[in-house]
C-alpha cells in the first residue's frame, strides 16, 4: 500500500478558532482597550488568590502532596514534578472527572503548579522561596510538612525552608495503581481545612463566602445574583462595591462591543472586496452594540448609572486615560435616546480616533483598528469569531466551583 504526505493549510482565523476548542479554559477575550484592568483589580480584591484557569479547589491539595512527594536526587525537580502532574491527569481522568486541566495536551500551556501558585501563597498553604528558585535549586531547600504556619509573607530566596501547611498524603498517593479512585471530591477533613485557610485571609468577599459555604451553596449566574456572595458583601460592608462591580461589568461589555463593531466597519470600508467575500456576516458586532440599547437596555442603563469617581476609588491603579475614555463613552451614551441612534452617537469618526488611539497606545502594532498597513494586516483576520463579547464575571465560574466543591466537602462529616 502506497503511503502519501499530505499538508493541510488553516487559515489564521480557523487556528484561533481550533486553539480555542482545544483549551476549554480560556476566556478567549479581546482586551484592546483594557477593561481587563477593571476585571482584575475588583477581581483580586473581592476573590484573592483565585484565577480563571483554575477548575477544582482540589488541585491546591494535589500541587502541595506533589512537591513533598519529589525525590529528585541528583536529577531534575521539574522533571520529577511533571511527572506527578501526569500521574494526577491520568488517574483523574481514569475516574471521569471534569475539570482535569491538561485533558487533551500532555503537557499544558500551564502548568497546574503555576496555576495553583499565587492561590497557595495567598490562601496560606505554602511559604518559602518562590517556584522558579525553589525548582532550579531544589536541593539546597529542606522540603517539610508542616502543622501551622505563623508567617506567610514570601521569604527571602537563601532562607533554606520551604514548608508546606497541608494535610498528610494519602497513603495511596503516586501509587502506580491506587486502591482508591482520585477525585475531585473534598474529604470533610480536607474541605475543613480549606475552609479554615480561606477565612485566616483578610476579610473579603472570599473569607466570608467560604464561612457561608457551610451552610448554603451558590447556585448564582454572577456574582451579584449569588445569595452567598451577596450575604459575604453585607458581612464585610461591601455590599456598593459590588454593586459597582456589577455596573463596571456592564460598561466593560459595552466598551468591547463598540470596539468590536468599529473593527467591524473600519474593516467593511478598507478590506478587498475577496477578502469580503469570506466573511459571512459582515454587520455582526454592529447589531449587538444595537441590541444593547434595545432589548438589553439594562447594560445601557448600568453605563449611565456608574459613578466613575467612585470607580477609580476603588480601583486606584485605572490610568487616567482610560478613564478619560470612559468618560467620553458616557457622556455619548446619555445622548442616545432612540435605538436607531446609536450608530450616530457610538460609532462616529470622533469615537473611532479615541478607540484607535487607546488601542495603538496600548498595543503599538498589533492594533487592529487605526488606519494604517499594520492595522490593515491585522483585520484581515477579523470576523465574527474574532471578539467574544461578554461581561466581566470576575473570575466567578472558579470561584463559584470552589465554594460548591467546599460546601458539598463540609456536608460530608455527616454522611
Amino acid at each position: 500500500m502506497e503511503s502519501s504526505l499530505g499538508w493541510i493549510d488553516l487559515s489564521p482565523a480557523a487556528l484561533r478558532r481550533l486553539r480555542q476548542e482545544l483549551d476549554p479554559e480560556t476566556e478567549g477575550v479581546v482586551d484592546e482597550m483594557g477593561v481587563g484592568a477593571i476585571h482584575t483589580g475588583y477581581s483580586d480584591h473581592f476573590f484573592p488568590g483565585t484565577s480563571v484557569l483554575h477548575t477544582r479547589p482540589r488541585y491546591v491539595f494535589f500541587t502541595c502532596w506533589n512537591y513533598l512527594s519529589i525525590d529528585a536526587g541528583d536529577g531534575d525537580a521539574v522533571q520529577a514534578k511533571e511527572t506527578a502532574e501526569l500521574w494526577v491527569k491520568n488517574h483523574l481522568l481514569k475516574s471521569g472527572q471534569k475539570g482535569v486541566i491538561g485533558k487533551l495536551v500532555e503537557h499544558p500551556a500551564q502548568p497546574v503548579d503555576f496555576i495553583y501558585w499565587t492561590a497557595l501563597r495567598k490562601w496560606g498553604f505554602y511559604q518559602g522561596p518562590n517556584r522558579s528558585t525553589l525548582l532550579s535549586r531544589w536541593n539546597e531547600f529542606s522540603i517539610s510538612r508542616v502543622r501551622s504556619q505563623t508567617d506567610n509573607d514570601e521569604q527571602v530566596i537563601d532562607d533554606p525552608q520551604a514548608s508546606f501547611l497541608v494535610p498528610k498524603l494519602p497513603p495511596y498517593w503516586l501509587r502506580p495503581k491506587p486502591r482508591e479512585a482520585v477525585t475531585f471530591e473534598l474529604t470533610w477533613e480536607e474541605a475543613e481545612f480549606l475552609q479554615e485557610r480561606l477565612e485566616s485571609l483578610a476579610a473579603c468577599l472570599l473569607s466570608s463566602a467560604a464561612s457561608i459555604a457551610r451552610k448554603r451553596l451558590s447556585t448564582g449566574e454572577t456574582p451579584w445574583e449569588d445569595a452567598v456572595i451577596n450575604g459575604a458583601a453585607r458581612e464585610v460592608g461591601e455590599s456598593d462595591l459590588l454593586q459597582r462591580a456589577q455596573l463596571a461589568s456592564s460598561f466593560a461589555l459595552l466598551i468591547r462591543s463598540i470596539y468590536a463593531a468599529l473593527v467591524e466597519q473600519r474593516r467593511n470600508d478598507t478590506a478587498a472586496p475577496s477578502l469580503l467575500a469570506r466573511v459571512s456576516d459582515k454587520h455582526h458586532y454592529r447589531r449587538i452594540l444595537r441590541a444593547l440599547f434595545g432589548r438589553d437596555e439594562r447594560v445601557a442603563a448600568d453605563v449611565r448609572k456608574l459613578d466613575l469617581a467612585l470607580l477609580k476609588q476603588d480601583l486606584p491603579h485605572l490610568s487616567e486615560t482610560f478613564l478619560t475614555l470612559l468618560r467620553r463613552v458616557q457622556e455619548r451614551v446619555e445622548k442616545v435616546t432612540r435605538v436607531v441612534d446609536f450608530d450616530k452617537h457610538l460609532l462616529a469618526e470622533d469615537i473611532m480616533d479615541w478607540f484607535s488611539s487607546e488601542e495603538a497606545r496600548r498595543k503599538d502594532r498589533r492594533a487592529r483598528l487605526p488606519d494604517t498597513a499594520f492595522g490593515l494586516e491585522r483585520r484581515e483576520t477579523f470576523d465574527e469569531t474574532t471578539v467574544r463579547v461578554m461581561p466581566i464575571d470576575y473570575r466567578w465560574r472558579a470561584v463559584k466551583t470552589l465554594l460548591r466543591d467546599l460546601h458539598y466537602g463540609l456536608l460530608r462529616r455527616a454522611k
